[in-house]
């Protein structure tokens, strides 16, 4: 009995939203469990309560202050020298701003311990290309800000044919949150569910014409490698108003070796490591 809580707890942390789809990935994915382990997963996951339904004063009182601060700075992500007047001066090294972004749960005190190890900002999946909330966004989002995380941002990643609206889909990734604050809506453009360049295209236009909407425009990104935007978007160059998030697996937190695609002339954040171990969770890391 002990050993199947012990794989079940496992799996929770690893699981939600598996798809079929075999691709080449930036955003760290985990291998296909089988089929009684994911049922078994996703009974568990939709039984975690939204962090509305468990939220006490003092944590609805954090949110509303996290809210404030980022509308008061537009929703960007803070500088340095915003971190340092919101008490970051230790954890955050002199040479930038580092972060983490997941696609499973992660509890509070693995949060606590990744701050203690210099990384304020979190990106938590809500929106899987298996054309579904990410039953694990919202409670992260709410773990990254009980640990205290200084930003913390979401992202979509896309189900272009799967039957449900690009504008439903952002529909379906916003509401997901709740009352849970969060400030960049990040779009994942990256092979997979994709359906070509032209149906891709009008995919997201649609998704960014109905997150301004919801949200306003200064509260979209874009997450893109120049081959993954080349492979899912082609030769399309006109979202590049929107700040990008690009992976460059170098391990080095900086900007160097970046070269422009799509319009973009500068990138907002680099995410310079995949899959990384970190206080018993998996995530990428991210610089800016």
């Amino acid at each position: 009995m002990r050993r199947a809580v012990v794989l079940l707890l496992v799996v929770l942390a690893l699981v939600s939203c598996v798809s079929a789809v075999s691709a080449r990935r930036h955003h760290h994915t985990v291998a296909k469990p089988s089929a009684p382990v994911q049922k078994l997963a996703a009974a568990v996951a939709a039984a975690r309560p939204h962090p509305d339904e468990t939220a006490d004063d003092a944590t609805r009182a954090l949110w509303a202050l996290r809210a404030e601060q980022m509308k008061a700075r537009g929703y960007k992500r803070p500088t340095q020298a915003q971190m340092k007047e919101l008490g970051f001066n230790s954890s955050s090294p002199d040479d930038g701003v580092y972060g983490v972004d997941q696609s499973s749960y992660i509890s509070t005190a693995a949060f606590q311990c990744m701050r203690n190890n210099g990384y304020d900002f979190a990106i938590s999946r809500v929106w899987c290309e298996t054309c579904e909330v990410d039953s694990n966004g919202p409670a992260t989002v709410a773990n990254a800000w009980a640990a205290g995380m200084a930003h913390v941002d979401v992202y979509l990643f896309p189900s272009y044919g799967c039957g449900t609206s690009a504008a439903d889909q952002v529909d379906g990734a916003i509401d997901a949150m709740g009352s849970v604050p969060f400030g960049t809506l990040w779009f994942d453009i990256e092979t997979g569910g994709d359906l070509g360049p032209d149906q891709d295209h009008a995919w997201l236009q649609a998704a960014i014409q109905r997150a301004v909407q919801r949200i306003g425009g200064d509260r979209i990104g874009i997450y893109a490698s120049k081959y993954e935007w080349g492979m899912v978007m082609g030769g399309y160059a006109d979202v590049y108003s929107f700040p990008l998030w690009f992976p460059d697996y170098d391990g080095i937190p900086n900007f160097t070796g970046w070269s422009p695609f799509a319009g973009w002339d500068q990138p907002s954040i680099k995410q310079f490591a995949g899959t990384s171990s970190m206080c018993g969770a998996s995530v990428d890391l991210s610089w800016y």
